[in-house]
């Protein structure tokens, strides 16, 4: 069952210590790796930042993610005058 939500892909990720080095044992993760990496310059450049030449896609758990957004936020609350100390969050699934 867990092979079946990986696909088979889970190999290769920064085994060098480089997360952006090509994995020869692993071919189709560094394939799926640089494309999403293309993607993601491509919508980056869609979104109006037209000199984007290069960025860095990261697998991270949805704790992670959501960590980096809210600390994220957080920064941009401060640059803006104002200093939270709470964060609601509402979702309707």
């Amino acid at each position: 069952m867990q092979y079946l939500s990986w696909k088979g892909l889970a190999h290769g990720v920064g085994r060098s210590g480089d997360l952006t080095a090509q994995q020869p044992k692993a071919a189709g993760s560094s394939l799926i790796a640089n494309l999403c990496k293309y993607l993601a310059v491509d919508a980056i450049r869609m979104a109006g930042f037209k000199n984007c030449k290069d960025c860095l896609v990261i697998p991270v758990c949805t704790g992670l993610s959501l960590t980096l957004i809210f600390n994220a936020l957080q920064q941009l609350d401060k640059k803006a005058g104002r200093d939270r100390k709470v964060l609601i969050i509402s979702c309707s699934w």
